[in-house]
């Protein structure tokens, strides 16, 4: 409805993939959406045409997009894979692939990160996001952690031969989290924000190390 910011929109994911493409990064990769909370609900068909646009210019500079399906509090389009499969599946090809995230897939699904990785299936999932963060009603210390022995069978059992990559948060710097002012969360000094990204990486790395 608003096509000047949706040419933009398009414009400036177009840009990332140039940069994508001058970095050598082998993908890009992030959730697509409105912060529009009157589009709650609404079939996300209207995605169609600016994810065609931005997947025709990852075909051009030959690196693919992945988009990522995030909770409800942050974006009104794909909130699970009851909307990113349908829209996601009819487009999928070697450029246009989805992103999931264990952290977004417990805010908006049952909890059962297996179960959403073989309805995903090996065609259309592009990359692994794992994250011990669940900031919705499911919120349990060590949830993701359980489930990552049946996570990584799962992976293997629909043959996914992608990257997983690691995300650490520490609440107690990140002090937002979970609440719908999440920009809050952004006003921290310089100070801050190192000594959050030192804990989030130390965090990152005590999780792989378990793995």
């Amino acid at each position: 409805e608003k096509k000047d910011e949706v040419d933009h929109a398009v414009r400036r994911v177009c840009a990332m993939l140039d940069f994508a493409k001058e970095a050598e990064a082998w993908a890009l990769g992030g959730p697509v959406g409105t912060e529009h909370k009157q589009l709650k609900g609404r079939p996300v068909e209207y995605l169609k045409e600016p994810l065609k646009r931005v997947q025709e210019h990852a075909h051009h500079v030959e690196i693919p997009v992945y988009v990522e399906m995030i909770r409800g509090l942050e974006t009104h389009a794909l909130n699970g894979i009851e909307t990113a499969i349908p829209l996601i599946g009819e487009m999928c090809d070697a450029y246009l692939k989805l992103h999931w995230d264990t952290s977004q897939a417990l805010d908006h699904g049952d909890g059962d990160l297996a179960y959403e990785i073989r309805e995903i299936g090996e065609d259309l999932l592009g990359h692994v996001h794992i994250s011990e963060v669940a900031r919705g009603p499911l919120k349990i210390q060590g949830q993701v952690y359980r489930q990552l022995p049946a996570v990584f069978r799962a992976l293997r059992d629909i043959g996914y031969e992608g990257y997983v990559s690691f995300e650490g948060f520490c609440y107690d710097l990140w002090p937002a989290v979970g609440r719908e002012d999440t920009v809050h969360a952004y006003a921290m000094t310089p100070e801050e924000r190192r000594e959050l990204a030192f804990r989030e990486t130390k965090s990152s790395l005590g999780l792989m190390k378990h793995v």
